[in-house]
């Protein structure tokens, strides 16, 4: 795990490149394909949407802990976003800039895979979160997809592997994907918030 603590301005979000191991990317990885049945379309997932009142989001998705509803420990993917609870990435980020020590006191937390296939991508948006913090991951051959602030003219590629920390009221987008028919590029998005 190589932690990069990244500031541009007044942003201070954090990058996780090889944030899981090989063995635990193997089984989040075969649970989104799993999921691939489950997803749906931005109308049903939460979307923001576009003063026309369209999507700003184009791709679809699954939220976890409304799948497995009472179920959450039988899924890899809930099981291994705990990772982000542990010690070791918290005493590395929370003195970084104070509003990760959120990550601390979450008590409210949505996980929510997305699926972007060829030429879908997400409009500048916010999250209704203290924290989101998204894992990239790829399913076949994947180009594009970057996450962008726009406020900052900031662009963080789109690696497999990564994870992406940062205070969910920042605007931010997704680049257009490039992706030949059965290719997805896959996030998976931890909503942090606390009551």
């Amino acid at each position: 795990m190589e932690i990069q603590l990244k500031n541009k301005g007044k942003l201070d979000y954090i990058i996780i490149d090889n944030y899981y191991l090989d063995a635990e990317l193997e089984l989040i990885k075969q649970e989104v394909l799993e999921l691939l049945k489950y997803r749906d379309e931005p109308s049903g997932i939460a979307s923001a949407t576009n003063s026309d009142g369209s999507y700003k989001r184009k791709g679809t998705g699954v939220f976890v802990e409304e799948l497995y509803k009472g179920y959450l420990n039988s899924s890899c993917i809930f099981r291994l976003s705990r990772k982000l609870f542990s010690e070791e990435i918290y005493e590395k980020i929370e003195p970084f800039n104070p509003i990760y020590k959120n990550i601390r006191f979450t008590s409210k937390e949505g996980i929510l895979v997305s699926y972007y296939e060829d030429g879908d991508g997400y409009g500048s948006h916010e999250d209704s979160t203290t924290i989101t913090a998204i894992s990239f991951h790829k399913i076949g051959n994947v180009s594009g997809g970057n996450l962008v602030f726009p406020e900052f003219e900031e662009i963080i590629e789109f690696k497999e592997n990564r994870m992406v920390l940062f205070p969910g009221c920042v605007e931010h987008k997704v680049e257009e994907v490039k992706a030949p028919p059965g290719s997805y590029r896959v996030a998976i998005s931890q909503f942090l918030g606390y009551m």
